[in-house]
């Protein structure tokens, strides 16, 4: 075990109201008596280094009290729980010039009240807009001048959109693909490419006002970069 590691850490923490819950009021609503959201977590994690392999496992559960929410009558409150469980992975191997990076997340998010975020019982629901998994895999090759190319697939995974639990986005998967060469000591150019085979996806997606909304990602773009040092 002497490249290997077993950590553990517990915290805490709160988050004052903004003044935007306390102020912007609604209609109907003369005052907002909210309190601080908590939350209190617990890491158990493995980190470590076999020969060219790095890695990094944790698990996770955390617990939110005085979760500030707007309920069905769009107004300002501060009794929700939500709790958030999962395992988190990151391992790093590096062969000669080539190396392949990866990470993840997987865990499940849900609402421990029967909130007022609708007119039906939510406890025990998903949290809405919260992917059971993301995640990210980079495959690339760097040489000792600092030239290199490298390939990234980022995963998104499916999630609920509404607090019922009754809309689902599917997720996506996009490619990205980065270069860059050294023209000279003082002169490198690079090239980015996002969402390389122009894959419809949605960076952000809810329900609000009444219906479904999704904020629609880029589809691909390249980007040129170059520096040049004195």
């Amino acid at each position: 075990m002497k490249n290997n590691r077993l950590y553990a850490q517990f915290s805490t923490g709160y988050r004052a109201p903004q003044t935007t819950e306390l102020f912007r009021l609604q209609a109907g609503q003369t005052i907002a008596e909210l309190d601080a959201e908590n939350i209190n977590s617990i890491e158990l994690g493995l980190r470590g280094q076999v020969e060219s392999l790095f890695y990094d496992v944790t698990l996770f559960s955390m617990h939110k009290d005085n979760f500030i929410f707007q309920d069905t009558n769009r107004q300002n409150i501060s009794n929700g729980e939500t709790s958030h469980r999962g395992i988190e992975l990151a391992i790093n191997y590096q062969w000669q010039y080539f190396y392949v990076a990866a990470n993840g997340t997987f865990a499940k998010h849900r609402y421990d009240t029967n909130l007022t975020l609708s007119r039906i019982n939510i406890q025990d629901n998903e949290i809405d807009t919260a992917p059971e998994h993301i995640g990210s895999v980079q495959l690339g090759l760097r040489s000792d001048l600092g030239e290199f190319v490298e390939l990234e697939w980022v995963h998104q995974g499916n999630c609920y959109i509404n607090p019922e639990n009754s809309s689902e986005y599917s997720g996506h998967n996009l490619l990205n693909l980065r270069t860059g060469i050294r023209l000279s000591e003082r002169l490198d150019i690079g090239i980015r490419v996002s969402n390389l085979t122009d894959e419809d996806y949605a960076e952000r997606d809810d329900f609000g006002f009444g219906s479904y909304r999704y904020f629609v990602g880029e589809p691909r773009t390249v980007y040129a970069t170059v520096q040049y040092q004195y």
